[in-house]
């Protein structure tokens, strides 16, 4: 029997059978051989009692120093945890986070899983992809780093990959109307009076538009300024949600 059918064989109920072969589903055999799978379940078990209740677009995140006593299972390395609305960019944002703030990522983990959930935010049940494609997907995420023991410094780094997947839930959220509104600057340039000495590029600035939008670019945010009042006249999109004219103001 080999080391998934074994992991499986631990769970006590179908729920966390279907938790551990989602969870650890993208894992090689050899790597799940090398390690004590009771410590490899204890991990994954952990980790779904830390999602058994999320509300809607909740972003649960957690970092800890892994202890049997408190958490199930133990580990050497600082532990961090999300789950989350599945969306592109989630591990490579939290990485370079992480590392701006001078701690090494040793290790990554991720698997997207469908989760059921009531109105209340409780997992129901875990589906079955291939049949059921109207459960939303979430995303499960482990890092493990080099070793962290400052309580406070654990802290201010949450709070900063918190701030971090917020600006990526923005951005991913409002990609579609970013996009929207630079069809819309198309649509002006092609009708807008230009003055003579710049009139000739507006073809190129056009196609370069369309290549833009022709998934050739990474969109996170868009607003429209005003450096005479400096502030702001028109939407805030993306990344620019939540930013102050202030703020702004400092980058001209």
């Amino acid at each position: 029997m080999n080391q998934h059918a074994q992991l499986e064989k631990l769970a006590t109920d179908q729920l966390t059978a279907s938790w551990l072969r989602y969870y650890y589903r993208h894992t090689a055999e050899e790597t799940l051989v090398e390690k004590d799978l009771a410590q490899v379940y204890s991990a994954a078990i952990t980790h779904l009692e830390f999602a058994k209740h999320r509300t809607v677009n909740q972003v649960k995140l957690r970092i800890y120093n892994p202890e049997s006593g408190n958490h199930g299972w133990k580990c050497p390395h600082t532990i961090v945890e999300l789950v989350a609305n599945d969306m592109p960019f989630l591990v490579d944002s939290m990485c370079m986070e992480i590392h701006r703030n001078g701690v090494a990522v040793l290790e990554t983990f991720q698997s997207i899983i469908p989760i059921l959930r009531d109105s209340a935010g409780y997992l129901q049940d875990i589906v079955d992809e291939s049949t059921d494609f109207s459960v939303p997907r979430e995303a499960v995420v482990k890092l493990k780093l080099v070793r962290q023991v400052d309580l406070h410094f654990l802290e201010s780094l949450r709070q900063a990959l918190l701030a971090v997947l917020a600006d990526v839930s923005a951005a991913v959220q409002d990609r579609d109307s970013v996009q929207a509104e630079l069809n819309k600057l198309q649509t002006e340039l092609k009708i807008i009076n230009l003055p003579d000495y710049i009139s000739n590029q507006r073809t190129e600035t056009i196609e370069f538009l369309h290549w833009l939008l022709d998934h050739h670019f990474t969109f996170l945010g868009t607003c429209y300024y005003s450096l005479t009042t400096q502030s702001y006249d028109g939407p805030k999109l993306g990344i620019f949600r939540y930013l102050e004219p202030t703020a702004l103001a400092a980058m001209f």
